[in-house]
């Protein structure tokens, strides 16, 4: 919540927040067009591509395995920050006049419509999000993972945790996020136990 509320005035909102609300890679949402998104009242984001850099050039592959494309359903929070990017792009469009060039019709890119460089998306969180809020220096993985434990903790099941996050195994995200797991056994353990007392 800190984190969603810091970056409530960046540039790059809509970008910080979509990766928290639905975890996914940072190439993933790089690589995020216009043309994947439904903004209405289906509010869904389909995965398609992620934002390499080959060569010197930016260009999108497709995802890894075939569980990386994929449509997810956006939350009410992450649908507003869009909209109110698309209607910052179509200023920053029209305050560059001949100099916009968006070719790959993405979502998140410069003041001039190129693509953005991760390592700058990664300065920009670090410098302008955490340091003045004082949250740990920690990269844009972290944003991941706070997603999956975040909808294990709202109830979402194992399976469909992966299907969010485009893994191709569930093993991978058991694996990944143990943690989680071990305090909800915990957690359902006391409930057993409070179960018990109330019966007696």
């Amino acid at each position: 919540r800190r984190i969603l509320d810091a970056v409530a005035d960046h540039r790059l909102a809509a970008f910080f927040t979509t990766i928290a609300a639905v975890g996914l890679r940072v190439s993933e949402g790089l690589g995020i067009r216009w043309e994947d998104l439904d903004l209405t009242d289906a509010g869904t984001l389909s995965v398609r591509y992620q934002l390499q850099r080959q060569g010197g050039e930016f260009v999108l592959t497709e995802p890894k395995s075939a569980s990386g494309r994929r449509t997810i359903a956006l939350p009410g929070f992450a649908i507003t920050a869009l909209q109110a990017h698309a209607q910052r792009q179509r200023f920053e469009q029209r305050a560059a006049r001949g100099a916009w060039n968006n070719a790959l019709g993405l979502v998140f890119v410069t003041e001039l419509g190129h693509p953005l460089h991760r390592r700058n998306v990664l300065r920009q969180f670090q410098n302008d999000i955490l340091k003045p809020t004082d949250l740990p220096l920690r990269g844009l993985k972290e944003l991941r993972h706070s997603a999956a434990s975040l909808l294990h903790l709202q109830g979402a099941s194992p399976r469909e945790i992966m299907e969010v996050l485009g893994h191709s195994d569930i093993a991978i995200t058991l694996g990944t996020y143990t943690h989680v797991w071990d305090k909800q056994r915990v957690a359902t353990a006391a409930r057993m136990d409070e179960w018990r007392t109330a019966g007696s």
